[in-house]
């Protein structure tokens, strides 16, 4: 086993470290297949949020773990489509999520008196997260009216584009993210969420 300083030395080499807002630092590792190093499917962000009439600072930190599958059913039909979807659906919520998150827990502390409950700050988070999955649904199932009625290989075709390329509405529910996510109140309380098998939770301070 490695010790500490070796081990940052290792990972230091492998992909430099970034340094975020509020003096986070990240590091995301290429995953290596057979010695190959291949682009990594997972994202990171953070931010730190002040709201207009509001003392005090929030903290946002997202971590996305990417996945892809290579299987479709549609319409009681199996697909299994070369390629996969790649980065889109870790993409899609790595784009999204921050402003969405923002604006909605902005509105609720414009609004809220006293300060925000935890369970009002996980109904804010359980919407974002629901709208963004419904998003991704709406997007693909307007491509099945136009694929319906068709055989099995015709069907197929209506998720590519002219070029062959799988449409960027499949390519989002051919791939998948986890979602561990962190809030920091002003007042410095965490709320930790989590979906998938990430399993977030809050460090406990030594007794």
């Amino acid at each position: 086993m490695l010790d500490l300083p070796h081990l940052r030395a290792q990972l230091t080499q492998a992909a430099p470290s970034e340094t975020l807002v509020g003096g986070i630092d990240a590091v995301l590792l290429n995953c290596r297949v057979n010695s190959k190093s291949l682009p990594t499917q997972d994202r990171y962000c953070a931010a730190e949020w002040v709201f207009i009439n509001r003392d005090g600072t929030w903290k946002f930190i997202l971590v996305l773990n990417g996945e892809h599958h290579t299987r479709l059913i549609c319409a009681q039909k199996t697909f299994r489509l070369r390629g996969h979807g790649g980065s889109a659906a870790v993409d899609f919520v790595a784009d999204r999520v921050p402003s969405m998150l923002r604006a909605a827990l902005g509105a609720a502390v414009d609004q809220s008196h006293p300060d925000l409950t935890d369970n009002a700050i996980g109904k804010i988070v359980d919407s974002v997260f629901a709208d963004i999955q419904n998003r991704l649904m709406t997007d693909f199932l307007a491509l099945i009216p136009a694929a319906s009625g068709q055989t099995h290989s015709d069907m197929a075709a209506y998720f590519r584009d002219a070029s062959g390329e799988l449409l960027p509405a499949v390519q989002r529910v051919l791939s998948g993210t986890t979602v561990s996510l962190a809030l920091v109140d002003p007042s410095s309380r965490v709320h930790v969420f989590s979906i998938g098998d990430c399993d977030a939770s809050k460090p406990h301070s030594p007794r």
